[in-house]
């Protein structure tokens, strides 16, 4: 079991990153429930000092619980 991150509001950056659309698709089934999504990104325009703004160029983080990532395409191609 991964340890406790406490995330504080003073520690909040605006994100890098914004979601234009979401697609869910949900499977139920009585052993095993699948949600596939499906997220259309955009960069964002970040500033990151008082004088300066960047266009890309950091990660994108996935932050989520008990979850298994199976694939991420970018532009349609797979990505690893």
């Amino acid at each position: 079991m991964s340890q406790l991150v406490v995330k504080k509001r003073s520690d909040y950056q605006a994100p890098r990153y914004l979601i234009n659309e979401v697609y869910l698709v949900i499977e139920l089934d009585p052993t095993e429930t699948i949600i596939t999504s499906t997220l259309q990104f955009e960069t964002a325009l970040i500033p990151i000092e008082s004088s300066d703004s960047v266009r890309g160029g950091r990660d994108l983080i996935l932050d989520g619980e008990e979850l298994q990532l199976i694939s991420i395409l970018l532009n349609g191609s797979p990505f690893t």
